[in-house]
């Protein structure tokens, strides 16, 4: 019988969970994390048309690094987040809740139209669990429930 590992829905196998089923919750908990932040640096590029090239020129760096880092395989600073950050016009907004804690986010919405789209939208999902969504508004969050 093959060796088998299931991770967030996903099942390993062989090899490949031997290694996995080594690696400590922490562990998995630093590379979930890492992968949001490269994710969401990949977005925020993209839907600024911001390119690879171009991040690296404004971060004196090369292609290769921003590459790295966008493949969420850099063990980034929080200077170097910072520097990114910066470079691109932006800025982080953080929230730390408990796992246990039910909150999803979608992203940053950015103009009214969009908040109440997304607000009526949200409100619709029906959900096997209450969850809720924090949509930003004038600095501050309003709290959403779900149907």
């Amino acid at each position: 019988m093959p060796r088998t590992l299931k991770i967030n829905g996903v099942t390993l196998y062989g090899d490949l969970a031997d290694v996995a089923a080594r690696i400590s919750p922490e562990d998995w908990d630093y590379f979930r994390f890492a992968d949001t932040i490269s994710d969401l640096i990949a977005e925020y590029m993209d839907k600024h048309q911001v390119t690879k090239a171009g991040l690296a020129e404004r971060l004196g760096t090369s292609r290769a690094f921003v590459s790295k880092v966008l493949a969420g395989n850099a063990n980034m600073t929080l200077k170097t987040l910072s520097r990114i950050l910066h470079h691109l016009d932006a800025k982080p907004e953080v929230k730390i809740v408990s796992k246990a804690d039910k909150v999803q986010w979608l992203g940053i919405v950015t103009s009214e139209f969009r908040r109440g789209t997304v607000r009526d939208w949200w409100r619709a999902m029906p959900r096997s669990s209450k969850t809720t969504m924090l949509i930003p508004s004038d600095g501050e969050c309003e709290k959403v429930e779900a149907a």
